[in-house]
């Protein structure tokens, strides 16, 4: 029975042993197998969890312990306030240049067809008034309205300085736009696709060896779809050209405008008179030219701010100070539209970022009221303009504490306060927009009727100090009541037309012209006291519309004003930065960079460049660059400035050497002068080459910061043995 019993075991063993020895095996084909994969797939054991909402906003637990869905809810309200305004700005871009669009496709229909004796010249049109920073945008609304339009049988081809440095880098760019890149190859100038002889009776295919930038190629195109009645040629930056690459550009178009219905627009960011004197008069000759000016985007700027801000479903409203810094920085730089939308942006993105408080942004009470916590309220009381107005509540009534009582302890009462708050600062903001365009209307009349007006003033500069409450004691303000005191029978009727024409709608205008009676008292001898009337009541709506923000409870939460901190970010003082960068680098790097010494193993404790911009600015206009290498090796090597070769003694010298060739004492001691120079480089504790790689690298990057340049010509200051070569300090403008 035991041996019996063992058999079945043995087999068990050996059965477990080759099952091993598979598995083994396998497993090393498995691994000969994973070293020559180039991809493995990863199955995970269990189901990955699902991956949570991200925002990058973070909660601010110091000032307001906050709760996750809160800060999801700042970055939502955030990010719905930035889709609403940039279809705001899109829409109002789009509008503004819809009359420039209509104009140019307006003469490009209209323009009359080759005629060699009637109008043998190129039909183009000069857009002025298109900013650089605005162009791109232009040109892209323009392409986009003739490919809707298709029935206009227009095809457009836009060129620019920076892809089209030659002539033919400018046809082949205009061919392959018309015919589409497939047909060209941009590659090579040598056409391989077949091409259909029409003199051949066969129809033989052979090759098209003309070259990708021949306007034949165009020319058959135009033959061969009828279709196509007018090629547009946008050439956008003209000022960017060279007078000759103009020329000829227009030359070979005008050639073939007998087969090729071409018509071209400029754009230009000068004056007329800078493109007259830039382009060949030859070309001018060639062109059939006629102006159109842009629409500015200027003009819409104030309409954008309204429908961005001044409106009733407004989110946020920014502070006098922090519009007056993006639009300074608007005006100082690019004025581009896009720079503007960007400061903008930025300033939101700060609000909800880094203020707990932004969800009462929300227009939705509902959301509001559920998001809204004890939290919240604590904070809200302890806003300086809670406090003033419950001081002033005090000192009005003793029958306000049951009131007050309920706006310290109860956060729904506080909320619902808030709520009216920001209802009463969205209709003061709704009608700053009437009070603006009254005050251009009379400023318009005041400057028709009067030959010593001085005001100019931009509808911005208005719409900043009536937020902050600048305008109401301003000279302007007092000017205006004079004015409508003083107002003929002719400014009346003019003023009254412009009333019913631009605030018809406004009711508060209209029950005001109701009272005056005008029909009654005008042209009498009470026309006095109309006017009178007119200037009292037309300077208590103003004076009741341009209160200061700061007048509203909660005015904290409702407009950001920013600090010194963000106001940098819009208008930074780059020469004191670069300058303090320069002087002491201490002030922004934790730790400076060593350079060692090659031979001695010496560390340079101070930037090369610092050194160099200090003895730049002890320096004078001229700078020599021998000596500016002598006393930067001093320096380095005392460390003290006392120390250094006096660089006017040894120009002194030099004169007086060159003046009288025949002293040869004056001579002598301005070669041992010289040889001591020399001698203290050499026993200096840094080598001649260290000091003088880097003198050389500073002043590099001093001609790259703008700070010098080389002279023009150099001073013979050594007799006839050689030249000094000089430095010339320049001066930054505008910074």
């Amino acid at each position: 029975m035991s041996e019996g019993g063992l058999e079945p075991s043995k087999k068990k063993l050996k059965t477990s042993v080759q099952s091993r020895d598979t598995e083994n095996n396998t497993n090393d084909l498995i691994g000969d197998r994973d070293a020559h994969k180039t991809c493995y797939v990863l199955k995970p054991r269990q189901t990955p969890r699902k991956r949570s909402r991200y925002t990058p906003f973070v909660s601010l637990h110091p000032s307001i312990p906050e709760q996750v869905s809160h800060t999801f809810y700042r970055w939502n309200l955030y990010v719905d306030l930035m889709k609403k305004t940039y279809t705001k700005i899109n829409n109002i871009l789009r509008a503004s240049d819809e009359s420039t669009i209509k104009s140019i496709v307006q003469f490009v229909t209209k323009s009359p067809k080759y005629d060699e004796e009637t109008y043998p010249l190129l039909p183009s049109l000069i857009l002025t008034g298109v900013k650089v920073a605005n162009q791109a945008r232009l040109y892209s609304n323009l392409t986009s309205h003739i490919a809707n339009n298709k029935h206009l049988g227009i095809a457009v081809s836009s060129i620019t300085s920076i892809n089209t440095a030659q002539l033919k880098y400018a046809l082949k760019t205009i061919i392959s736009d018309i015919i589409g890149k497939s047909s060209t190859n941009d590659e090579e100038d040598e056409l391989t696709r077949p091409l259909v002889s029409d003199l051949d009776v066969n129809t033989q295919e052979v090759i098209d060896r003309r070259l990708n930038y021949d306007l034949d190629i165009l020319a058959e195109y135009c033959r061969t779809n009828p279709e196509l009645k007018h090629i547009l040629v946008i050439i956008q930056d003209v000022d960017a050209y060279s007078g000759s690459l103009l020329y000829n550009l227009i030359r070979v178009l005008k050639v073939y405008r007998s087969r090729i219905p071409f018509s071209i627009v400029m754009g230009i960011s000068t004056t007329l008179t800078i493109f007259n004197a830039k382009v060949p008069r030859l070309a001018i000759r060639l062109m059939d030219c006629k102006v159109c000016d842009a629409v500015k985007t200027e003009a819409s700027l104030l309409r954008l701010i309204e429908d961005i801000f001044l409106t009733r479903d407004i989110k946020l409203m920014l502070g006098p100070v922090m519009l007056r810094n993006i639009f300074r920085r608007y005006n100082l730089h690019t004025k581009s539209i896009y720079t503007l939308t960007s400061g903008i942006q930025y300033a939101l993105m700060t609000h909800f970022f880094a203020n707990p408080l932004s969800i009462t942004m929300d227009t939705d009470t509902t959301m509001l009221t559920r998001n809204f916590t004890d939290n919240h309220a604590t904070a809200m009381r302890t806003l300086q303009s809670f406090r003033d107005y419950i001081t002033l509540k005090m000192d009005q009534k003793v029958e306000n504490k049951d009131e007050i009582r309920k706006l310290i302890t109860d956060s729904k009462a506080l909320l619902k306060l808030f709520l009216y708050s920001r209802e009463s600062f969205h209709s003061y903001l709704n009608g700053l927009t009437d009070v603006l365009k009254l005050l251009a209307t009379l400023l318009s009349l005041y400057q028709e009727g009067s030959t010593s007006y001085q005001y100019k003033r931009s509808q911005m500069d208005l719409l900043i100090d009536a937020l902050s409450g600048k305008l109401i004691e301003s000279s302007l303000l007092k000017e205006l009541e004079m004015f409508l005191n003083r107002m003929n029978v002719e400014t009346v009727e003019k003023l009254l037309s412009l009333l019913n024409d631009n605030f018809s709608s406004n009711s508060d205008i209209t029950a005001m012209k109701a009272r005056w009676k005008v029909e009654e008292r005008i042209g009498k001898s009470s026309h006095r006291e109309l006017n009178a009337d007119i200037s009292v009541s037309l300077s208590n709506y103003i004076r009741s519309s341009i209160k200061p923000y700061t007048d509203f409870v909660f005015h904290e939460i409702l407009v950001f004003e920013g600090s010194p901190i963000y106001e940098s970010v819009f208008s930074p003082k780059y020469r004191a930065t670069i300058e303090r960068g320069l002087s002491d680098p201490n002030y922004y790097l934790d730790q400076l960079p060593q350079l060692d010494s090659a031979e001695d193993g010496n560390d340079l404790d101070i930037l090369p460049i610092s050194l160099a911009y200090r003895l730049y600015k002890e320096s004078g206009p001229l700078i020599n660059v021998y000596d500016y290498w002598s006393a930067f090796h001093q320096v380095l090597t005392t460390g003290e400035l006392h120390n250094m070769v006096d660089i006017s003694d040894l120009k002194e010298a030099e004169t007086a050497h060159n003046e009288d060739n025949t002293s040869k004492q004056q001579c002598s001691e301005v070669n041992e002068e010289q040889k001591a120079c020399e001698s203290e480089i050499e026993d200096g504790i840094f080598t001649k080459q260290e000091t003088l790689a880097w003198t050389l690298n500073s002043i590099a990057e001093l001609k790259h910061l703008g700070l010098v340049r080389e002279s023009t010509g150099k001073r013979n200051a050594r007799g006839t043995n050689g030249s000094v070569f000089l430095l010339q300090k320049l001066t930054w403008e505008g910074l």
